[in-house]
């Protein structure tokens, strides 16, 4: 993670950075999104925050999970992501098993990229579990959820 660190999340940081932080990922979200194409675009604005991971697979240069966003005041939905010519950033297939996401844990924080070659998606958990999916492109799909799947 570049901007959504563990301190930036816990308030481990001064206010003043804390502020930098955001406004400096708010310039740099505004940015990518102009450069990405219209129908990637939907990248930069998701709400993941509290999101609990409901499945995962990785499969040949894919990585598809589904996970369920949204609160009480909104309303839940199943936001079912499949990133292609993907692969997995500062973790593994097995890491992910060891970290039982799909059990116990909420996304604290996300943050998408731009690298070299390609878009890195950046995700870190309350559990203690960090990883990014490193990708060309990405589809997305919403599912009206019930409140009772959440954890």
């Amino acid at each position: 993670m570049e901007w959504f660190t563990r301190d930036w999340h816990y308030g481990r940081l001064s206010d003043a950075e804390w502020e930098r932080r955001a406004q400096s990922y708010d310039r740099h979200a505004a940015v990518l999104r102009s450069e990405l194409p219209p129908d990637q675009q939907w990248l930069v604005g998701m709400d993941l925050h509290d999101a609990q991971v409901q499945s995962w697979h990785v499969g040949p240069d894919e990585f598809h999970w589904e996970l369920l966003t949204g609160d009480l005041q909104r309303g839940y939905r199943i936001t079912s992501v499949t990133y292609f010519l993907a692969g997995l950033v500062g973790a593994t297939a097995a890491d992910l098993d060891d970290w039982r996401l799909t059990e116990r844990g909420e996304l604290l924080s996300d943050e998408v990229a731009k690298v070299s070659n390609g878009l890195e998606h950046r995700f870190i958990f309350d559990v203690g579990s960090e990883f990014g999916v490193r990708f060309n492109h990405a589809s997305v799909r919403y599912q009206a959820a019930d409140a009772a799947l959440r954890r």
